[in-house]
């Protein structure tokens, strides 16, 4: 763009934000146009006065002339919006009541919807933080009476793992809390969990320092390794990556240190560990423990399937090793028994899903309420400022003019009300999170959604406009 250009750009921008300016200026080239005007009359014979008239007859209307001057000295649309905002402002200030009432109604559909929406996409359609989670299942061992059963037996688990061919891995975990001392040397429990030796693995997850756990060291005799969680690690050696190597106490037994698992690694939610789990230890089965016989149902498991097998596939299968295992073994298995294979998710969430796919509902509900009822709000404005209307009608505004007008009155109310939207939706974001149960997973993940926050206001600001 040549200079000419830029300053052109500049002396309309000038004059946009200096107004007072601009009108100083035009009237002196009025006048100065003016005075040359009766100067050159005056050379010409006639005296002052008629000099005068004669000049302002010459120059024409200087009201269209100057019109015509800020047109080219100004973006004359901007200004124009800028007039109608201040207008706008003006008439929505005489009407404390009405702006008050409708803000406040924008506001709770803006803010109810964007916060429940938050914790619905956190822990309901963010993907689950492992390696393909969709081929990730929950087997529970149970039958006809057993409603919602959650745990397996060791001796059970293993017949599965050998006679099943739906699946790459099935990994078993139980909830573990040993003694330790802290790092200054008050003592407490540390919850934790008891994994197989192939449960990261199963997972996709990798340590961010050291390693996981050996086949070999799940065994009675060779378990004593941890891994720690990445919080545990800050709290209790400061973030140390020397700790992985070094041993550690838990229940008066000496434990070496081999990993440190991610910052982001989230602990399956459904465990019985009592709290986040903040040290992993080997399960350190095999059947010649008491605790693996097939009876003992106090290990939960997890599995990945196999490519192309459907859920539907893993669960007639493992249904038909039950009824083989209830026949071969008669005194440990019911003749019904059955295993309850679910998609990983659908354990995860439980209960939590339709309550909050019925939450989500109700608060779209209470947008759509909020909008139908500024609305109405403005329809009864609009019948009030009939007068306002057709006095300017009469002093010549067109009727564009006049809807431009009253659509920014729309458009600065729902400005207001998605302001004060905004705030609500990150205080109630908090507050959910603060106050939500305990059974709702990932509320950890829950940030206001700037996706959901930008159509809540794009959608009330185009209902009420």
């Amino acid at each position: 763009m040549p200079a000419g250009g830029f300053n052109e750009i500049w002396r309309r921008l000038r004059a946009l934000v200096r107004p007072k300016q601009l009108q100083r200026d035009l009237e002196d080239e009025v006048a100065f146009h003016l005075a040359m005007r009766a100067s050159d009359n005056r050379a010409a014979g006639l005296d002052a006065e008629e000099a005068g008239y004669a000049a302002r007859r010459q120059f024409g209307n200087s009201t269209a002339v100057k019109e015509r001057a800020r047109e080219l000295w100004t973006f004359v649309s901007l200004e124009t919006f800028w007039r109608d905002l201040r207008y706008g402002a003006r008439m929505l200030r005489k009407s404390p009541g009405f702006v008050i009432v409708a803000v406040l109604t924008l506001a709770l559909g803006i803010g109810a919807n964007t916060a429940i929406f938050s914790v619905v996409k956190a822990v309901l359609l963010n993907s689950l933080p492992y390696r393909e989670p969709d081929r990730l299942v929950t087997l529970a061992a149970g039958d006809a009476e057993t409603r919602s059963p959650t745990k397996v037996s060791y001796g059970e688990a293993e017949d599965w793992k050998t006679r099943s061919r739906s699946f790459q891995q099935i990994a078993l975990y139980r909830g573990w809390t040993p003694a330790s001392a802290t790092r200054d040397g008050v003592p407490g429990m540390v919850f934790g969990l008891r994994v197989t030796g192939n449960f990261f693995e199963l997972l996709g997850v990798s340590p961010r320092f050291g390693r996981g756990f050996l086949p070999e060291e799940d065994r009675p005799d060779r378990w004593h390794v941890v891994v720690l969680s990445y919080p545990y690690w800050i709290r209790q050696f400061g973030g140390n990556q020397n700790a992985v190597g070094q041993t550690m106490l838990l229940d008066q037994i000496p434990f070496q240190i081999v990993g440190v698992l991610p910052q982001n690694f989230e602990p399956l939610s459904f465990t019985d560990a009592g709290s986040a789990p903040e040290v992993w230890a080997p399960l350190g089965y095999d059947l010649s423990l008491p605790e693996a016989c097939r009876t003992c149902q106090h290990v939960q498991a997890v599995a990945r399937l196999q490519d192309g097998v459907s859920v539907g596939q893993a669960r007639a299968e493992m249904n038909s090793i039950a009824t083989r295992l209830a026949h071969e073994f008669p005194k440990e298995y019911a003749e019904d028994a059955e295993v309850l294979v679910r998609p990983l998710r659908e354990t995860w969430y439980g209960n939590v899903q339709a309550a909050l796919w019925l939450l989500l509902g109700a608060t779209g509900v209470v947008l759509l309420i909020a909008c139908a009822n500024v609305a109405n709000l403005l329809l009864a404005r609009a019948a009030q400022k009939k007068r306002e209307v057709a006095v300017r009608s009469a002093l010549g505004a067109t009727r564009s003019r006049i809807v431009r007008q009253l659509l920014t009155e729309s458009i600065l109310l729902s400005l207001a009300g998605g302001t004060a939207g905004v705030l609500l939706a990150v205080w109630g974001t908090a507050l959910l999170v603060k106050w939500a149960p305990a059974e709702i997973p990932r509320l950890s993940d829950v940030r206001v959604d700037p996706g959901i926050l930008f159509f809540a206001l794009l959608v009330s600001t185009a209902r009420e406009s």
